[in-house]
């Protein structure tokens, strides 16, 4: 795919959501889980838009969106610094061969340090292309782990 006119952007959530509806979809799919509904709360990404806590990108080719970044800012509970967790990833398939997945991490990290954040916070599932990338170039300072009730 050509990309000679990739474009990474800030968007507000609004945007994101009418520019990429399209690619949702297709994210909830490949992230389907039988055990939790996707039901994306729009009031709360827009209430943390407007407080200057979200940071939305999207990864544009000839105006139209094909990948996608959205991380929530926050001040840590007891440690004295501003941090960023990356909530979504997401780049279409046709585009995943090329270097639009590591250019989206790479602007999310410098928008979260334009906004004050001291540390860029990124989670992976396990054993997923994101998770090798990132185990690559990222420094691992913790893990997760599950129980469901």
């Amino acid at each position: 795919m050509d990309i000679s006119n990739l474009e990474i952007r800030s968007v507000s959530f609004i945007d994101l959501w009418s520019d990429g509806q399209h690619l949702f979809e297709d994210h909830c799919q490949e992230l389907e889980d039988s055990r939790v509904a996707f039901l994306p709360d729009n009031n709360r990404y827009l209430a943390l838009d407007d407080l200057d806590m979200l940071i939305a990108l999207g990864a544009y080719v000839d105006g139209h969106m094909i990948g996608y970044s959205v991380s929530v800012i926050y001040r840590h509970g007891h440690f004295d610094e501003i941090l960023a967790t990356n909530d979504s990833l997401y780049v279409d398939p046709a585009y995943r061969r090329g270097p639009i997945g590591w250019k989206l991490i790479l602007s999310t990290e410098k928008s979260a340090q334009e906004c004050g954040v001291s540390r860029m916070l990124w989670t992976a599932k396990c054993n997923s292309n994101l998770e090798m990338l990132l185990d690559k170039r990222r420094d691992q300072v913790s893990s997760i782990y599950c129980k469901e009730f």
